[in-house]
């Protein structure tokens, strides 16, 4: 989710004018602040930041009539490695660390991103847990926190955040 957040923000960054190849004018992204323009994230996820630790197929010693397998000391795996790896710090030692980490990093990315003006639109999808549901409603522009307790409820929400995002304002 850490990953897909950031990418999520280098698409509207100005970092990179004209990286995105043609048809796309090198002027674009345009910079941050631009008159009359809105950059706009909309984040859907199942959003638990969680570890596999020994919840993989098989891991309960059978993977088929002809074969066991036991799942190996260090199947700690995440998108983001092994937990055993340490790459968010040698102080993590528990899933419950690790998961917390990956929360705070979260966290502090979207705070990073609505501090530049952009708009976040969260969705999370089929999650009934208070801490999930209480990072994404935070990592949300306030009034953009949409929890979907399933599939059929996206369109709406979809149709919701379409209609936000095309109202026009007239000024003089």
């Amino acid at each position: 989710m850490l990953a897909g957040l950031a990418w999520g923000w280098r698409a509207p960054s100005p970092n990179y004018h004209g990286l995105w190849g043609s048809p796309t004018p090198s002027t674009l992204p345009l910079d941050y602040n631009t008159d009359k323009m809105n950059k706009v994230i909309v984040l859907l996820t199942d959003g638990v930041n969680e570890v596999a630790q020994g919840n993989m197929p098989g891991c309960s010693g059978s993977i088929s009539a002809y074969q066991t397998y036991k799942c190996p000391a260090d199947s700690d795996y995440s998108s983001y490695g092994r937990m055993s790896e340490r790459h968010f710090g040698s102080s993590i030692d528990t899933v419950s660390e690790f998961t917390t980490e990956l929360n705070t990093l979260v966290s502090t990315l979207c705070t990073a991103i609505k501090a530049k003006g952009i708009i976040i639109y969260s969705i999370l999808l089929q999650v009934n847990d208070s801490t999930t549901n209480q990072l994404y409603s935070d990592c949300a522009t306030p009034g953009n926190y949409h929890n979907s307790p399933s599939s059929s409820n996206l369109a709406g929400i979809f149709n919701t955040i379409a209609q936000q995002l095309s109202k026009l304002r007239v000024s003089r």
